[in-house]
């Protein structure tokens, strides 16, 4: 893993130097003036906020800290989270503490969002406010389930909903970024900065389409495949597996769900994100059994699987840099060719898609650099908490 910390460039002006001239002797020599120092300021930090920042988030991004990944001059990210929140966010601390990462520090947010308060203003209104106006982008991480009371369904059995305070904080802040367009009198915050970047993988894009007013799939192999047990999921085409089911049979041989399988991307895709080389299908490292079922108003497909079934990837119709996708574009693997299926050339195209990726966002991030030092980013920290 590679470590970033947080440095100050000093410049020194070159000495002045001092041209004697004696016209005559009975002039004094002229004095020499002070060297001059001159110290160039720090570049205005770049704040990228992450949603859930537990240790394997922490690690994720610590490996896209790198020249051709997430590279901004003065990026810091910032880990938010609530500060009743049921993950224990000490081990990300010892984390931090451990490696010396002085780019990564933990902002927690002290309000609450009930369920009833979602989708208008409430306790975390001023909040998010804060935050947005601090930042320079955010992503939303994956995790478990959305519950479905948030878009108006019963849940089914297979739904794993662990901590509902977590997606009412998420799906309420994404609202509040982005509006709906079904509910006009609402002023979405990015309506004053509309290149405001903001990225949802895997659980973050459908926490984005349920905010928008969107439904999900709660379960992708009983709903849209009729496979209602494990064995029956494996026994699927392998580009209908979109998390590996070998994990519910045998869990201490196959720890890590995880599975690379095709995506399909549309053309549209290019006005949000580099496309991949050498085709429009590429391998995607993929972790989930829900997906988007009603597709909100607000955003278009961008991405499928290869049958169409599942969307992959979605973007704001009004908002051109915000952008959610399936898969996962932070998991470390994807920087480990031993960890990727293909041989060496599929290899280097996955990895060289993510890369672009990346940078393409941190470019997107560098655009919303602060222009003015008169203005503090609003109550965001200056170290880890």
């Amino acid at each position: 893993m590679s470590e970033r910390r947080s440095r100050v460039c000093v410049v020194a002006a070159p000495l002045i130097t001092a041209l004697l001239a004696c016209s005559s002797a009975s002039e004094a020599p002229p004095t020499l003036e002070p060297a001059a120092i001159a110290e160039e300021e720090p570049p205005l930090p770049v704040l990228l906020l992450l949603t859930q920042p537990t240790e394997k988030v922490l690690n994720r991004f610590a490996a896209l800290l790198a020249p051709d990944r997430l590279a901004v001059e003065g990026l810091r990210l910032v880990g938010i989270h609530r500060t009743e929140a049921s993950a224990d966010f000490e081990d990300s601390r010892r984390l931090l503490r451990r490696l010396k990462i002085n780019d990564i520090v933990l902002e927690p947010v002290d309000c609450a969002v009930e369920a009833h308060e979602v989708f208008r203003r409430n306790g975390c209104t001023e909040s998010f406010r804060r935050l947005f106006e601090g930042s320079a982008g955010i992503v939303f991480n994956g995790g478990p389930d959305v519950p479905p009371a948030l878009y108006g369904e019963p849940a089914a059995l297979t739904t794993r909903v662990v901590d509902p305070r977590r997606h009412y904080f998420e799906v309420s802040l994404l609202y509040h970024l982005l509006g709906r367009s079904d509910r006009p009198g609402w002023e979405p915050l990015l309506a004053a900065r509309s290149g405001y970047p903001v990225l949802g993988l895997c659980l973050g894009m459908q926490e984005m389409n349920v905010a928008l007013g969107g439904t999900l799939v709660q379960d992708i192999p009983s709903e849209l495949y009729g496979a209602a047990t494990a064995e029956a999921a494996l026994a699927l085409p392998a580009d209908a597996q979109h998390r590996d089911y070998r994990h519910a049979l045998e869990p201490a041989r196959w720890p890590e769900p995880w599975v690379f399988h095709p995506v399909r991307f549309h053309l549209r895709w290019a006005r949000f994100a580099p496309m991949p080389d050498g085709g429009a299908e590429l391998n995607a490292f993929s972790n989930h059994h829900q997906a988007i079922e009603r597709l909100a108003d607000d955003l278009e497909v961008l991405a499928e699987s290869l049958d169409g079934k599942v969307i992959e990837a979605l973007g704001h119709r009004r908002f051109r840099n915000v952008l959610g996708v399936q898969f996962h574009a932070e998991y470390s693997q994807l920087w480990r060719a031993d960890a990727m299926p293909g041989d060496v050339v599929e290899r280097a195209r996955v990895r060289g898609f993510h890369r672009r990726l990346w940078r393409d966002f941190s470019r997107k991030l560098g655009q919303q650099r602060p222009t003015s030092r008169s203005k503090p980013s609003p109550g965001l920290p200056l170290g880890n908490r």
